[in-house]
């Protein structure tokens, strides 16, 4: 049986070393449609902050960061 993928949004600064994470056990296309949504608000105001989206297993150091595993 295959795994479920599970997916998760945060957003990073650019310059700094803040993060935060926004939503996790997402699908792919949740997580994609959600990251579009932050990285248009975040490019109006917040423009020293980036949203980004990955995958728990393939994202593992991300994920680990985070707290999801």
């Amino acid at each position: 049986m295959k795994s479920k993928n599970i997916w998760f949004v945060y957003i990073q600064e650019i310059v700094g070393n803040k993060e935060c994470l926004i939503a996790s056990n997402l699908t792919q296309i949740e997580a994609q449609e959600l990251c579009d949504e932050y990285r248009r608000t975040l490019e109006r105001n917040s423009p020293n902050e980036y949203a980004s989206y990955g995958e728990i297993n393939h994202d593992a150091y991300i994920a680990k960061r985070l707290g999801l595993v």
